[in-house]
């Protein structure tokens, strides 16, 4: 009734490819206000002649500008459990429309005992900026809506696609096993 398809790493948004990067995507590019501001009072400095430029003070702003990225995502880790996010897209293969298309995730150990299960609904995609923002209780409700939130999870055609995305916590004791398999959905006229 229902096939599930992974993203390819090359087919994933770009913000999903960066996510994985703790670093920037394009280095020296200014980022922030302040960074842009510094650049360019250090570069009307440099046209004078490079006088004027308190170099320990410039150098004491850029090696923060270097740790803050560090132990943001080091503190980020540190508090949300390393998330782990899969994501990908529910083709309908049954000869009716469907809505209300769901996913689940089971978390096992090496005898195959459940440790823990998710199930989300397609339709339902948060950024990074959300999922840096979120709690995992809002998270997990936001990837509950029914409808979809994002994509109408509402009539998928015969052969229709939906993405879906599941984000749990990967710091389960004994956990050696996850599986993703369709839920179920329901089944329209």
């Amino acid at each position: 009734m229902l096939q599930l398809r992974w993203l390819p790493l090359s087919a994933m948004p770009l913000r999903k490819i960066r996510s994985h990067q703790p670093f920037l995507a394009f280095p020296l590019v200014p980022v922030s206000s302040s960074q842009a501001i510094m650049g360019s009072v250090i570069g009307i400095g440099l046209i004078k002649g490079g006088r004027g430029i308190r170099w320990r003070v410039l150098g004491e702003i850029s090696m923060a500008w270097v740790a803050t990225p560090i132990a943001a995502v080091f503190i980020a880790n540190l508090l949300s459990g390393n998330l782990r996010v899969i994501e990908g897209v529910a083709v309908n293969q049954a000869p009716y429309p469907l809505s209300k298309i769901r996913v689940r995730l089971t978390i096992a150990d090496a005898y195959d005992v459940v440790l823990g299960e998710k199930v989300v609904f397609g339709g339902n995609i948060l950024t990074d900026a959300e999922l840096g923002a979120m709690t995992e209780a809002e998270i997990q409700r936001e990837l509950s809506i029914p409808q979809g939130s994002d994509v109408a999870n509402e009539r998928i055609a015969q052969n229709g696609e939906i993405p879906f995305m599941i984000v749990f916590n990967q710091d389960q004791a004994g956990a050696v096993k996850k599986t993703v398999a369709p839920a179920g959905a329901d089944r329209l006229p």
